[in-house]
């Protein structure tokens, strides 16, 4: 597990040549611009103040963001997540959740392709709610009172397309790549009075695979390889909370994220007669690291009888 300095910089590279800071056109090349060595990550914002209802109160939230990729390939993600617990109307209200959205590119096409939220609340009644959105269009929604949830859903999807036309050889060849993939949640959440354990684990994976055609008789144009994923990413987020009156809130919150990015090769090849010719439009080793976004608090095994985090 790699831990996150409190804040950190993103270095994102792309060196482009004299032609085109000039003004030139520019293609870039499948490996030009490469991912830093952590995202960027708002400090977690972590206090605790004096309530004269139930004693000290608990705040917890952060967001994590990062991006990779060039002008034809690339993805971002951001991470949110909320801890915190406040009196109201004599009342004391619990709240928490985590959501996770991730973006693909592809030539000069940035989308959403998968925006995922589950989170808690005890106000007036206890209520789980939550929504999976894919391109902007809602897949599911939860929202159940005096409820636990305990559920996966999972949906497989194509996300969006984009097309752009390569010369080989004395030709030009179109090539549409295509963006899909799934999105998957697994939301084990339960709300008892002062109590909230939240379990959730939102990830999005984007996977490109391309067709290519040319309208030339006697020549065929066809594509091998794939990006699998361009990206991936998995949020698994765990946290207690439990309110002692008079005392401080026994908690636990650990957020980590798996970040994996582009992998594989895509390439076109055009046959013409006795001629062929092959064009390398992506190259990527691919990248997988496990960051630490948040690990703090307390076991509250002796306050809550029976439990324990997974």
């Amino acid at each position: 597990m790699k831990r996150i300095p409190t804040l950190m910089t993103l270095a994102l590279a792309c060196t482009l040549p004299a032609s085109a800071m000039a003004g030139t056109y520019y293609e870039p090349t499948p490996m030009e611009a490469y991912l830093g060595d952590a995202p960027d990550a708002q400090q977690p914002w972590i206090s605790t103040t004096s309530g004269a209802l139930q004693g000290e109160h608990l705040n917890i939230h952060g967001s994590s963001t990062d991006s990779f990729g060039n002008d034809w390939w690339g993805g971002s993600y951001r991470a949110d997540y909320q801890m915190w617990d406040w009196e109201s109307n004599d009342t004391h209200n619990i709240v928490g959740g985590a959501t996770l959205r991730v973006n693909a590119q592809i030539f000069l096409t940035n989308r959403e392709a998968a925006n995922v939220s589950v989170g808690a609340h005890n106000f007036g009644s206890n209520v789980v709610n939550g929504s999976v959105k894919v391109a902007g269009k809602t897949l599911r929604n939860w929202f159940y009172t005096d409820q636990s949830l305990q559920e996966v859903y999972q949906k497989n999807t194509v996300f969006f397309d984009s097309s752009k036309s390569f010369g080989l050889g004395p030709f030009s060849v179109s090539f549409k790549a295509t963006a899909s993939g799934n999105v998957r949640v697994e939301p084990n959440i339960s709300m008892q009075g002062l109590r909230a354990t939240i379990n959730v684990t939102p990830s999005a994976r984007v996977n490109v695979s391309g067709q290519a055609g040319i309208n030339l008789w006697l020549a065929s144009a066809s594509v091998e390889g794939s990006l699998s994923p361009l990206i991936e990413a998995k949020m698994p987020t765990t946290s207690f909370l439990q309110v002692r009156p008079g005392q401080a809130p026994c908690f636990r919150a650990d957020v980590d994220l798996q970040l994996t990015t582009a992998k594989g090769q895509i390439k076109i090849i055009l046959n013409y007669l006795i001629d062929s010719w092959t064009k390398v439009i992506a190259s990527w080793n691919g990248k997988t690291t496990n960051y630490e976004l948040l690990g703090v608090g307390q076991s509250c095994i002796s306050v809550v009888p029976g439990f324990s985090l997974l």
